[in-house]
């Protein structure tokens, strides 16, 4: 049986990855890219023997666009009430304070994947993805995994391919009811923990259809 991403799947996926837009931790090129990968998870395999569609990800032009585009918004000058916030912020890590109600740190082991993927709720670090994974355990700096284009780094803008995911390892994880509710919560506990981001001007998006 062929493994089929499913409606809930799909919503969530589109949602995080809208909000991250919207919130500033995603740029133009990489939010494109997420939806290049959504529609192709969505895609079915034919009954005559057809092929699926070619693996985004493999695309080199859209990659070096990503890449340029990250290291733009990393030199951004910010907002005067950014530069006040993150002072603060800096100030709580320095002495040990946490965020009003943050919980306890959370961790998740996806069983869906090939590798053991260690998914932490309260990780500040938003490189590559809110959330992301350490391979083995929570603490390891390095591979990290992004599991919504699927790519594991061996460093910052340094894609490791032998830990890419395989589409029917995404697929599965997305179907993953723990996995979502794992990702939602992140997102929200990082919301809270980095008020200084500045939300981005809405812009209007449409659930990408199946094919």
């Amino acid at each position: 049986m062929r493994d089929v991403l499913s409606d809930e799947g799909a919503d969530t996926f589109w949602f995080l990855t809208s909000l991250q837009f919207d919130y500033g931790l995603l740029g133009l090129h990489e939010y494109e890219e997420r939806i290049e990968i959504l529609h192709w998870l969505l895609e079915s395999t034919p009954s005559n023997g057809g092929q699926l569609g070619d693996d985004p990800r493999g695309n080199p032009e859209r990659a070096a666009n990503s890449l340029r585009t990250e290291e733009h918004s990393e030199h951004v000058e910010p907002h005067a009430s950014q530069k006040e916030a993150t002072g603060n912020e800096s100030q709580n890590h320095e002495t040990g304070a946490r965020p009003p109600d943050e919980p306890f740190p959370l961790q998740l082991i996806p069983p869906e994947l090939r590798n053991r993927w260690c998914f932490t709720k309260n990780d500040d670090d938003s490189y590559p993805s809110v959330p992301h994974g350490h391979l083995n355990d929570k603490t390891n700096p390095w591979p990290k995994l992004d599991p919504y284009q699927g790519r594991a780094f061996a460093a910052k803008h340094c894609e490791d391919t032998k830990h890419r995911l395989h589409r029917s390892e995404l697929i599965k994880l997305w179907n993953s009811r723990s996995f979502r509710e794992h990702a939602l919560a992140t997102i929200v506990w990082y919301q809270a923990a980095h008020p200084y981001f500045v939300f981005r001007v809405p812009n209007p998006r449409r659930l990408p259809r199946k094919r």
